[in-house]
């Protein structure tokens, strides 16, 4: 049995006498082609983090909420009287409540 001549053809695009379809143009536009794709998904995907870390950061401010120097004074001073411990201090109508990280106990500040 014969074995296929081995030419190598760059204009042809030929390979052991079969035709392989992708000359170096072809190679190129696929390239050009993969380079558009992947700079497309880089971009919608820089796109997703700026607007996820936008939200995010509107977000964290908008929890954050700040009481007067004299309401915090007065809210120390009430908890420290109550011997209550570290505590998460939320606003709430009406006054203050604190919440104990190691115990859970709630505490109520009336303004």
């Amino acid at each position: 049995m014969k074995r296929p001549l081995k030419v190598k053809c760059k204009e042809a695009g030929v390979y052991d006498g079969r035709p392989s379809g992708r000359s170096p143009a072809n190679r190129r536009e696929i390239k050009m082609e993969h380079e558009k794709a992947i700079t497309a998904i880089m971009l919608i995907a820089l796109v997703i983090m700026t607007v996820v870390l936008f939200l995010h950061w509107g977000e964290r401010r908008a929890m954050r909420q700040d009481i007067s120097q004299m309401d915090a004074e007065f809210v120390t001073k009430e908890l420290h009287r109550r011997a209550a411990e570290d505590c998460v201090v939320t606003p709430v109508p009406g006054g203050y409540r604190c919440v104990e990280m190691r115990t859970g106990k709630v505490f109520m500040v009336k303004r």
